[in-house]
Parts: C-alpha cells; sequence; structure tokens
C-alpha cells in the first residue's frame, strides 16, 4: 500500500481523511514516532487524555527529554510521565536529560511498570540516586533487546552485592558510552549467566575496566558478531594493561566465523591509532 512508503506529515493526514480503510495504516505511520519536549508536553497530553482521543496505540517509538537549562522546565517530566500509561504499545523508550532522583515513586512506576512492550531503551545524561535504581529498571521489560547508554551517572564506586535480577532473555545488544562499565557489566552480566549478546559497542573505556570487559568478552565467546572498543586517553605506559582485552577482542575475531567486524579505537597520548579488521 502506497500509505506505508510515505513520510510526510500532511499527506499521512490527508491520507487518513480519505475513508475508514485507509485510517489505521495512515495513524501507525503519522503517530509511530513521538518526541516529548517541555514546550509542547502540556498542549500533547491534554489531546492524549481526551475521551476522543485515538494517538495511545498507535505509538511505538518514545523519546522523552528534560530541559536542564530552563528551571523552569526542569521538572515537567515527572508531572507528565503519569498521563503516559496508555502508551502501552512503546518498543522504543528514549530518555533524555532525565534526573531520577527528581522524580516521585509513582512517576519511577510507570517507567519500570506501564512499558512492558520495550525492546530498545536508551539513557542520555541520565542521573540516578542509586545504582540500584538503574538495575531494576533496566531488569523490568520483559523483552528488552538493546541498551544504549550516553552519559549515565550514579554516586558511589561500590559494587552492587550480588542480585537476582535478571535482563531479559531476549538481550541481544549492548552499547554503553560513558558512565561505570565495570558497575553494569559485573552485577548484569555474571560469569554463571549466559546471554545470547551478539553486538557490544563500548566508548571511552578507562584503565580500571580493562579486566571486567576482558572477562565479559571471554564469557560471551562465539556470541558476539559485532564489537566495537574505544579507549579512553591513556599514557603510552598504560596502554600495556589494555593488551589483554585487545588480545581477547582479537582472538574471538578471528575464532568466530559469524563475526562481521571489528573495530578498536585507541587514543593515546593525543595521539590516535585506529585498528579495523
Amino acid at each position: 500500500m502506497i500509505i506505508d512508503h510515505l513520510f510526510d506529515g500532511p499527506a499521512l493526514g490527508a491520507c487518513a481523511a480519505v475513508c475508514r480503510a485507509w485510517l489505521p495504516s495512515s495513524r501507525s505511520r503519522l503517530f509511530h514516532s513521538l518526541e516529548l519536549r517541555p514546550r509542547e508536553s502540556k498542549a500533547f497530553l491534554e489531546l492524549l487524555e481526551s475521551p476522543f482521543a485515538t494517538i495511545a496505540p498507535y505509538v511505538r517509538s518514545l523519546d522523552i527529554f528534560e530541559s536542564r537549562k530552563h528551571s523552569r522546565y526542569k521538572k515537567w517530566v515527572d508531572d507528565a510521565l503519569p498521563h503516559l500509561t496508555c502508551l502501552v504499545g512503546v518498543r522504543s523508550l528514549w530518555l533524555s536529560g532525565v534526573d531520577w532522583r527528581n522524580l516521585r515513586d509513582e512517576s519511577r512506576d510507570v517507567l519500570i511498570l506501564s512499558f512492558k512492550q520495550v525492546t530498545q531503551l536508551a539513557l542520555w545524561y541520565t542521573t540516578f540516586d542509586k545504582f540500584e535504581r538503574l538495575v531494576d529498571l533496566l531488569c523490568s521489560y520483559p523483552l528488552l533487546e538493546h541498551v544504549c547508554f550516553g552519559d549515565v551517572s550514579w554516586p558511589g564506586k561500590n559494587f552492587l552485592a550480588p542480585t537476582s535480577k535478571r535482563l531479559s532473555p531476549f538481550f541481544r545488544h549492548l552499547d554503553l558510552g560513558t558512565c561505570s562499565k565495570a558497575h553494569v557489566i559485573e552485577t548484569l552480566f555474571p560469569r554463571d549467566c549466559m546471554y545470547a549478546v551478539d553486538t557490544v559497542y563500548l566508548s571511552f573505556i578507562t584503565l580500571e575496566e580493562f579486566r571486567p570487559i576482558a572477562a565479559f568478552l571471554r564469557n560471551l565467546g562465539h556470541n558476539l558478531h559485532h564489537l566495537q572498543i574505544n579507549i579512553k586517553e591513556v599514557t603510552g605506559m598504560h596502554i600495556l594493561f589494555a593488551q589483554p582485552l585487545l588480545q581477547v577482542s582479537i582472538v574471538l575475531y578471528c575464532q568466530n566465523p559469524f563475526a562481521t567486524y571489528l573495530i578498536l579505537s585507541i587514543t593515546i597520548s593525543f595521539a590516535r591509532f585506529a585498528l579495523g579488521v
């Protein structure tokens, strides 16, 4: 059907007005991706809660952005989340600039309990009051396949005690940027718990993260098909500590007949060295 190949909003709106038969296809394209920003949120939430609204079943991607620059908008996410429980069909959830410390329990419960169809979760510039809160969030989605961290933080460097909480059995893709990757890996990917993770992107790896990451990659073994590693700037002497990580990465790639690419990017004393295989 032609509607399935349209991306233009006005064109899709015109198709939706043609007849009832075209309405579902038009709306599934028109309302597939929803971006919530502070200035437009009030008007949209009023529309969403209208007794005549039929938008909710069609939303598959939800992007929520909380402004940190304008104080008047800092807590709009906390006010908006309780009104989003009707978006039960969301598959992709993006949270940008959200401060978990500013959320009431009711709002936190919406994120943990309401979006059970989520397969992809992205967190950018997100702050948690405790590492346990992040673990609760990640383990609350039974269909989760893909996690992406941009700049995620929490206080303290102590590791979480062993937990019985586990990620979805469908989990496949791990993309970790600026965050304590050792915390995430050693808590959510213990050696006695196997996941069929086939894609791993790790950026800004620090010196203390070499060993746990090397052990994590070794544990994945032949499941790993895509690997991209970026090591944070270190001195020439310290790069020696990265050798076990690099050796594990290259050996896994060479031994895996299904691996499609390996990218290692290393920064040494302001000089960049990249290896592509």
